[in-house]
């Protein structure tokens, strides 16, 4: 045998199994639990603070999420249509861009407050047409925008019905989410830890699951627990 070649194990560990299965619908996704590690440690701290509160309290404070919601939405297309406007018309100056994107911003989070039920529509369904378009394409079926825009509307209006049990879902989803980020980011400054592999993503996966079933959990429990003390 040439050397320097090593001799595959027969049988891979269920680790492995895990793993494999992990990266095969999720793919680069779950390497996004890096995006906080080149964070100051007072924005780690503070995204995992949010990120606890919406795991526990999400419903309770689902309209301060909507909000900031919708402050970060109207900042993206605020940001992307004053960057296409100096673009189409050559401004060079900054100023326009970033007036445009403090009142897309602040318009958008003010809606979010009289019009809880159209912010509900368009985050639930924003978020469940990416996740459709992106497991619809790491299962091979494609993409197409039949199926983008019906998973849009689909999740938006049943969120809008199912209202309380979106909101417990998503804020708990996105909670533990977080939480396993800052996580990795502390780890990773203070003890060098990387996600280097699909092994290492076998771990943070496994502690979002376990966190967002807590959340749902503990939200859903306090509810039912008033609707008997009532």
């Amino acid at each position: 045998m040439p050397a320097g070649m090593a001799i595959a194990p027969a049988e891979q560990g269920i680790a492995h199994q895990v793993a494999a299965a992990l990266s095969a619908v999720f793919g680069d996704v779950l390497s996004t639990f890096n995006l906080l590690f080149d964070r100051p440690v007072p924005v780690i701290l503070g995204a995992m603070a949010i990120a606890l509160l919406l795991l526990f309290l999400g419903w309770k404070i689902y309209r301060i999420t909507l909000v900031m919601f919708g402050l970060l939405a109207g900042a993206t297309l605020g940001f992307l249509f004053g960057d296409w406007i100096s673009a189409k018309f050559a401004i060079q100056s900054a100023a326009i861009p970033v007036a445009i994107t403090v009142v897309l911003a602040l318009l958008l989070g003010i809606l979010a407050v009289p019009f809880v039920k159209l912010m509900v529509f368009v985050f639930c369904g924003f978020l469940g047409s990416v996740s459709a378009s992106y497991l619809c394409q790491r299962l091979g079926l494609g993409s197409s925008v039949l199926w983008t825009a019906a998973s849009f509307v689909i999740v938006g209006l049943l969120s809008v019905l199912l209202m309380r049990h979106a909101m417990i879902l998503f804020t708990s989803l996105l909670g533990s989410y977080v939480l396993v980020a800052g996580a990795m980011a502390m780890c990773h400054r203070f003890g060098g830890i990387l996600i280097a592999n699909r092994m290492n993503l076998v771990w943070p996966m496994i502690a979002w699951l376990v966190l967002f079933l807590l959340g749902v959990r503990a939200q859903a429990g306090r509810g039912s627990e008033k609707r008997h003390i009532s």
